[in-house]
């Protein structure tokens, strides 16, 4: 799922001018556009942390195929990069926003870069990963947090688990089913209090304690 920074820089020219034909996905374009964006960015930016390299490639790259709208390359040493698939019309700020996500919950510490990662045709250095664990996570959370995931209700856990779930495949497809439905299930229980901002977590902290102590 992740492309090294040299392959990116190839790319610098198409990016350049995809930006000019349509409306590519940009930081500049899809902070003003798009709230999720702004929110993740400015998360980086109070946490210190540049945003990723941002990159293009057409669908015929490995990184491009099954499907995929975008990747995201972590990095121990910097802020990893995010590919998008230029050609494809459905790319959005919604796939940079989803992308993006991944890139804040590793600022936060959430999860972990593996590296060295996995290799790929054409691609100087290997690209970090996320665990099955993690990736599990920072698909659910990526899933609320992008706004690809807006369904409530009884059918909630079906938007995010899907692309959790899928994700896990690609990136692990050893793996067997019953162990992704298992890791998908514990994320969307254990990791989507993530999604919310820290206010709200630390107030209900708070409020709980303070319940707590008055019960004692």
């Amino acid at each position: 799922m992740c492309l090294s920074y040299e392959k990116t820089i190839l790319y610098g020219e198409v990016l350049e001018k995809m930006t000019k034909i349509r409306a590519f996905p940009t930081y500049a374009r899809c902070r003003r556009d798009n709230p999720a964006v702004h929110k993740l960015l400015n998360e980086l930016e109070k946490l210190g942390r540049l945003p990723p390299r941002l990159g293009a490639a057409s669908e015929r790259h490995e990184l491009c195929r099954d499907g995929r709208g975008g990747s995201f390359c972590c990095d121990k040493s910097g802020p990893g990069t995010i590919l998008l698939c230029y050609d494809k019309n459905w790319v959005d700020c919604e796939t940079l926003a989803y992308e993006l996500s991944h890139a804040v919950a590793l600022a936060r510490g959430l999860v972990e870069c593996q590296q060295p990662g996995n290799r790929y045709p054409g691609v100087a250095q290997t690209c970090g990963f996320m665990n099955m664990r993690d990736l599990a996570c920072s698909e659910v959370r990526a899933s609320r947090l992008s706004g690809r995931c807006r369904v409530v209700g009884r059918d909630r856990y079906q938007c995010p688990a899907y692309h959790a779930q899928w994700a896990l495949n690609c990136v692990y497809p050893d793996s067997t089913v019953e162990e992704r439905k298992r890791l998908v299930r514990r994320a969307f229980h254990a990791c989507t209090q993530d999604t919310q901002p820290r206010q709200v977590i630390l107030s209900r902290i708070i409020v709980g304690l303070l319940f707590f102590f008055r019960m004692a």
